[in-house]
């Protein structure tokens, strides 16, 4: 299994282990299942919710991310921009509402004109 890596990552998001955990629940999953399924122990998905980790290995979120049903761009971008603004987000209709959350996001901009 592997842990929550620390070394030379990027700082996650706030609320990103919150938002794990929100979705988590919204799924009904115990902290072990989440754990067994994204391939990490259950004090390593603990301490990514409460924030006592702030660097967590990519891995370890695509894991977390993939376990929960989506992907990790999702994952990430509810926890930094989705949920703050629209808590209904949680459900599992987010990637066929990207195009939308796009445009309230980015004020309109073409998704197009960024590559």
């Amino acid at each position: 299994m592997e842990s929550a890596g620390m070394q030379g990552k990027e700082r996650l998001p706030s609320s990103l282990g919150e938002t794990i955990r929100q979705i988590r629940m919204s799924r009904t999953l115990t902290l072990e299942q989440l754990a067994e399924a994204a391939g990490l122990t259950k004090q390593a998905v603990r301490r990514i919710e409460t924030g006592a980790v702030v660097n967590a290995s990519i891995g370890s979120l695509v894991g977390i991310a993939e376990a929960l049903g989506m992907r990790a761009g999702i994952l990430l971008f509810l926890a930094e921009r989705g949920m703050r603004k629209d808590p209904s987000l949680i459900g599992r209709d987010v990637e066929a509402r990207l195009p939308e959350l796009w445009y309230q996001v980015t004020g309109g901009a073409s998704s197009k004109s960024y590559g």
